[in-house]
């Protein structure tokens, strides 16, 4: 796993760029290779009222 930081709605973040795993079995070679982009940043506000 490679990290690098990355701007993400005005700020940097150090975050997940690259993700690679491979295996090997005597009958079997398997890899899993991830690139991460396209960031966002998800928000959301709530507000409870507790009104007699």
């Amino acid at each position: 796993m490679d990290y690098d930081f990355i701007d993400v709605a005005g700020h940097s973040y150090l975050l997940p760029s690259h993700s690679d795993s491979r295996m090997e079995r005597p009958y079997r070679r398997i890899a899993n290779v991830v690139t991460f982009v396209g960031y966002h940043k998800f928000e959301a506000d709530s507000t409870i009222d507790f009104h007699p």
